[in-house]
């Protein structure tokens, strides 16, 4: 028994040691992860320290790298508890995304232009940031409440 629990200790401290990969980022902004705010402010704390700051309702982390060809400046996560949604900031506007995006290797979507943003069919969002660079986020509902509160 005691081998037993000292496995499953050393299972868990191995996997709440794991890092968050940029390819895990994109994942998720590309909807093929699960889209728990919680959870993304968890592990990217983890990974990369304390938030650079929070604003617009996000908490927004530091991050540098490559995604779609275009260099990264910060992934943002949700603050809301009814409304969840990861992103990537990135430091080019999405015109220069769409194509690439559409061709990647790793998480490829047709998208679709509609009324000064931009649908992937995986249902990820490509909008203007500031007038001048893109972001991308998946967007999810909320947390589910727990089984007493229904």
């Amino acid at each position: 028994m005691k081998k037993l629990i000292a496995l499953i200790f050393i299972c868990f401290s191995m996997q709440s040691s794991a890092k968050v990969t940029l390819t895990d980022i994109q994942s998720a902004i590309s909807c093929n992860a699960g889209i728990s705010s919680n959870y993304w402010i968890r592990e990217l704390t983890n990974t990369y320290g304390k938030h650079e700051y929070i604003e617009g309702g996000s908490v927004w982390f530091k991050v540098s790298g490559e995604m779609y060809g275009s260099q990264i400046t910060h992934v943002f996560v949700s603050t809301s508890k009814y409304h969840n949604f990861v992103g990537v900031l990135f430091k080019d506007p999405p015109t220069k995304l769409i194509e690439s995006i559409k061709v990647s290797r790793k998480f490829p979507t047709n998208i679709f232009a509609t009324n000064g943003y931009w649908v992937g069919s995986d249902t990820r969002f490509i909008m203007w940031h500031k007038g001048k660079y893109a972001k991308v986020f998946c967007s999810g509902m909320g947390n589910l409440p727990n089984r007493e509160e229904w």
